[in-house]
């Protein structure tokens, strides 16, 4: 019998980046066809060999993109809290502002928790 079609596979499990419990699972799957003179044992073990080299580079890539995409989705929280936090001190700058301009014209009133001394 004469073998002349050779595919093999490799692959991991690694836990993804992050606070989550997910698992990645890089996979390759390599096959060759083999020539008149080429010598099963030795190309198994090297297509066997490159399938777990591309398996590595593959799981870098999937951890490296896993990681950016928690990132762009921490970042993007931060900037939604941010803008809300923003949002509320922009409304307590505003009734400041309000109150100052009233303060300045002359109308009554005062700022909370500076009350005025009566006068004498």
């Amino acid at each position: 019998m004469k073998v002349r079609r050779v595919s093999v596979q490799a692959g991991r499990v690694i836990d993804s980046p992050g606070r989550t419990k997910e698992k990645l699972t890089p996979e390759v799957v390599l096959e060759a066809e083999l020539g008149a003179k080429d010598d099963l044992e030795e190309s198994v073990r090297d297509l066997q060999t490159r399938a777990e080299e591309l398996v590595e580079v593959h799981a870098k890539t999937l951890v490296a993109r896993a990681r950016r995409v928690r990132d762009i989705r921490e970042t993007e929280k931060k900037i939604r809290e941010t803008g809300a936090a923003l949002s509320k001190d922009q409304d307590e700058l505003d009734k400041l502002n309000k109150r100052m301009r009233k303060l300045e014209a002359g109308e009554q009133g005062s700022l909370p928790g500076c009350e005025e001394a009566p006068e004498e």
